[in-house]
């Protein structure tokens, strides 16, 4: 992934250059992904979603904004804990995808799965389904607003300085079971949700923390008192 941060970097550098501004908006979602997906780096993902989405005046192909619009509603719930806001850029990227016939880049199909199992076990349906029309009904404008605000808060989010009050019950519930050492088929099972739910719930813990193995995570949570010290 190190090569493909290379040659979108360049992308980038490039179509500035030469005023291209679908590549670069285009580029920059890329980059995007991989900071959310390959590094965890939801800081650096924050940024890069704001900077394309002050190129839309310059854009009007909607299957950029679309792609915006989903990682950012990721963003929402990865270092925020806003399900709502996050189902709300879902269903307006769903909806922009309705309108053009068109669908998701499947690089970025994983990251939409994971987020929506995610909000189905932390909402409500008559939550989720609010949320969702509310994405669908708001004006683009008004959208673009959201997810802009998402990647400033992003942009600004500092993992160091998280405490574990920051984590929802049920992530803190996780971390205990990670820090026992029991797989994520196993903690599924035992809470009764689906193995990918879990991974989703992983995936937010590290990112939160800063951490980037379930050794780290286990590592954090007896520092911080989730779990208990055997004694000898």
């Amino acid at each position: 992934m190190d090569r493909a941060d290379q040659l979108l970097q360049e992308t980038v550098t490039l179509a500035n250059e030469i005023g291209q501004y679908w590549a670069l908006a285009t580029a920059l979602a890329y980059l995007a992904l991989v900071a959310v997906e390959v590094r965890t780096d939801y800081r650096r993902a924050g940024g890069l979603i704001k900077q394309g989405l002050e190129l839309e005046e310059h854009v009007t192909d909607g299957w950029v904004t679309l792609h915006y619009l989903d990682i950012a509603g990721w963003l929402a719930l990865q270092t925020g804990g806003e399900a709502r806001t996050s189902a709300t850029l879902l269903g307006a990227s769903g909806a922009l995808q309705e309108r053009m016939g068109t669908r998701l880049h499947p690089a970025f199909a994983g990251g939409h799965e994971r987020t929506l199992a995610a909000l189905r076990d932390q909402l409500s349906p008559e939550a989720f389904g609010a949320a969702w029309d509310d994405g669908r009904r708001l004006p683009p404008a008004d959208l673009a607003r959201l997810a802009e605000s998402v990647g400033r808060a992003a942009e600004a989010w500092a993992p160091a300085t998280l405490q574990r009050s920051l984590l929802t019950e049920r992530e803190r519930e996780v971390v205990r079971l990670v820090a026992r050492g029991m797989t994520s088929r196993e903690i599924a099972d035992l809470l009764v949700v689906s193995e990918r739910t879990i991974e989703t719930h992983v995936d937010h813990v590290r990112g939160k923390l800063g951490v980037r193995s379930r050794a780290q995570i286990a590592a954090w949570a007896i520092e911080h008192g989730l779990v208990a010290t055997k004694r000898g």
